[in-house]
């Protein structure tokens, strides 16, 4: 009779294998872990053990890892494994290089189980043993007792599967639920690329009318495979659904999480956005799901159309009103050169001068802040020095704070505080600033401007301009940048003004990558706002600034431009300045006065009527060889970037914007270079 240890952490299995073996002539003896089995293997040793692998204390794999040992008394005695546990052929390579004899892998026949004890027994030298034909009554009953057992069990176990079927049929259902729910059209596809559920939208869309190519994916029905539906013939299939069909693919095999296309479906006109999501659970592949975007496309597009009308109507909304503007100023500048003695006279214009610059101010305020919400303003960066644009502007609006009867004070530093940034821009800045201070100050206020280096945060220039104004609460402080709206205001509006400036000083301080703020105590204390921008090294060489170049006489200069009235009043501030000019009404009579004539300058407004307009009177000059070296000047309502490069296209040297100031407009006119343009 052979002794065998039986090593296994199941009751079941110890007694099972107990009754197998006993019932063939087998003497055993039982472990529930690895320690007892090699403390009941120190007592008297066994001819043959078999253990399982996943046991607490010490598992099979230590327990064959000790008892093959090469300083273990046991080494010789065969070890076999009888276990569940086989995922990988790994378990089993890792038995064998322990030194185990055998691995079985359970439930294995009875017949064959023992058939491999009484070989391996054998081989060992243990005897030769014949199996029994059946077992004594006692080890017979146990496996009867034992059997009823399993099957109650087994009973057991089958109730729980049923159980959970349950689960997951309610699982189901309630998932079914959560998608009918959804206003997407959605549907689940298995890994082999076929729809196992769609949701009540896409049911409901299957079932309407059939639009195409939208037919070819959002009427798939559950069964049907989503490559199959959208064709095998690649050359056939329309461009969306070749794209439909590769992105589906991509994420069948993972390689993508998410696709999304628009499919436009005819009869009526339809948009879908279509999310195709990796999803690596329950064993689907993919989920579809598609969201009708038709009316927020419509939106979209709705809007856009908006924005360019009105992009269109600011466009035109400044050349009309830069047309009478136009002659109003060049009729201030005649009058305050017209020698007149009326101190009432001489105010008029003044009044006049002033007025015109506030409103055309106010034009290119409405139009700038437009184009930087649109994103269209480019700077010209260069490097300069911030205090001489804050000077310059300053006294620029000197005399407009005499005339209201403000304090202005400029403190600079002794120093130049350089930044990186475009002249004109940031002289809008301080201009807009200084512009708002004045129109909400009382007259016998105080308005401070001061520039430094911020100490604080080094690295940084700092503008401040501050008043003794009215004031501001902190919900007016909370909106003051943005366009339209205004500070506070008397049921008169004495204030003015559309909210524009500082909502351009914004956009314009952000652009050249520094921030504005606005403080204040309250009304009636006051108001700073401050403004911080990146200084910059010095240059290796500063440029000085272009002196003003005296007027020339004698010049021939050609006005084209079909109102009257500006025609006639550039005439006589041109003549003002000593130059010869004639004057044409529309682009066919300015050609072929240029022709006739041989101007030095042209001086051509752009909004012509007829067909010939402004571009098209500068294509026909430079096209006439004689003409090529007349210097052209564009002078026009229309300002914005776009019109000054399809102006310089067209073949102007100059860009000029009106009401162009008289007194700029004669120095570029007497250029030493006019009449001499480069090729």
């Amino acid at each position: 009779m052979s002794r065998i240890l039986v090593v296994d952490d199941k009751e079941e299995n110890l007694y099972l294998l107990r009754a197998l073996l006993q019932g063939h002539g087998h003497q055993t003896t039982l472990a529930r872990n690895g320690a007892e089995a090699l403390a009941r293997a120190g007592e008297e040793a066994p001819d043959l053990v078999i253990s399982d692998i996943l046991m607490p204390v010490m598992d099979g794999f230590s327990l064959c890892r000790r008892w093959k040992g090469t300083d273990s008394p046991l080494r010789d005695v065969p070890f076999v494994f009888y276990t569940a546990t086989y995922t990988e052929p790994r378990d089993e390579e890792l038995a064998l290089s322990l030194g185990a004899d055998r691995f079985i892998v359970k439930p294995a026949e009875p017949a064959q189980f023992l058939q491999m004890v009484t070989d391996i027994l054998e081989e060992h030298g243990k005897g030769r043993f014949q199996l029994r034909d059946s077992c004594p009554e006692p080890e017979a009953q146990y496996l009867r007792e034992y059997s009823e057992v399993l099957i109650h069990k087994l009973e057991d176990k089958l109730a729980q599967l049923e159980r959970a079927n349950r689960t997951l049929v309610e699982k189901d259902a309630f998932n079914l639920a959560v998608l009918d729910a959804v206003a997407a059209l959605v549907a689940v596809l298995d890994p082999d690329g076929k729809v196992v559920a769609v949701n009540k939208a896409w049911r409901a869309f299957k079932s309407g009318p059939r639009r195409q190519p939208c037919s070819e994916l959002l009427g798939l029905q559950v069964g049907e495979g989503a490559l199959d539906a959208l064709g095998r013939d690649r050359a056939a299939m329309p461009g969306v659904a070749l794209e439909l069909r590769s992105a589906v693919l991509e994420v069948l095999r993972g390689e993508r999480a998410q696709y999304e296309v628009e499919l436009p479906c005819d009869d009526p006109p339809r948009w879908f956005l279509l999310r195709v999501s990796h999803v690596g659970a329950a064993g689907a592949a993919a989920v579809i799901a598609c969201s009708d975007v038709t009316e927020r496309k419509r939106a979209a597009e709705a809007t856009k159309e908006a924005s360019r009308r009105k992009d269109e109507f600011l466009a035109m909304l400044g050349h009309e009103l830069r047309n009478p503007l136009a002659p109003i100023k060049n009729a201030s500048y005649i009058l305050a050169r017209a020698h007149s003695h009326d101190a009432r006279s001489v105010r008029a214009t003044e009044i006049i001068d002033r007025q015109v610059t506030h409103l055309a101010r106010i034009v290119d305020d409405l139009l700038e802040v437009s184009r930087i919400a649109r994103g269209k303003i480019s700077l010209e960066r260069e490097t300069t020095d911030w205090g001489d644009i804050v000077r310059e502007t300053a006294e620029d609006y000197r005399a407009e704070f005499q005339v209201r009867g403000l304090e202005l004070s400029v403190e600079l530093p002794d120093a130049p505080v350089w930044v990186r940034g475009d002249r004109t821009r940031l002289a809008q800045v301080v201009g807009n600033l200084l512009a708002n201070a004045q129109r909400f100050t009382d007259r016998g206020g105080r308005v401070a401007v001061r520039l430094a280096a911020d100490d604080e945060r080094a690295g940084f220039g700092r503008l401040s301009v501050e008043d003794t104004g009215i004031g501001m609460t902190p919900e007016v402080i909370a909106r003051l940048f943005q366009p339209f709206e205004q500070g506070p205001q008397s049921s008169a509006r004495t204030r003015g003004g559309f909210g524009m400036g500082l909502a351009l000083v914004k956009g314009l301080v952000e652009l050249h990558e520094g921030e504005v703020r606005a403080w204040s105590e309250g009304p009636g204390r006051g108001s700073r706002f401050g403004v911080r921008l990146p200084l910059v090294e010095a240059p290796a060489v500063r440029a000085e600034p272009a002196r003003p170049v005296p007027t020339s006489g004698g010049l021939r200069v050609l006005v084209i431009e079909d109102n009257q009235d500006t025609a006639e009043s550039l005439r006589a501030v041109l003549e003002l300045g000593g130059l010869s000019v004639q004057v044409a009404c529309d682009g066919p009579s300015g050609v072929a006065a240029a022709r006739a004539q041989r101007p030095q300058v042209v001086l051509c407004d752009i909004g012509l009527p007829g067909a010939m307009d402004g571009y098209e009177v500068a294509k026909a000059i430079r096209a006439e060889p004689s003409l090529r070296e007349v210097r052209l000047i564009a002078l026009t309502g229309y300002g914005q970037r776009e019109d000054r490069s399809r102006a310089e296209r067209a073949g102007f040297d100059s860009h000029l914007t009106k009401p162009a100031d008289p007194g700029a407009l004669l120095g570029l006119v007497a250029r030493p270079e006019a009449g001499q343009r480069a090729t």
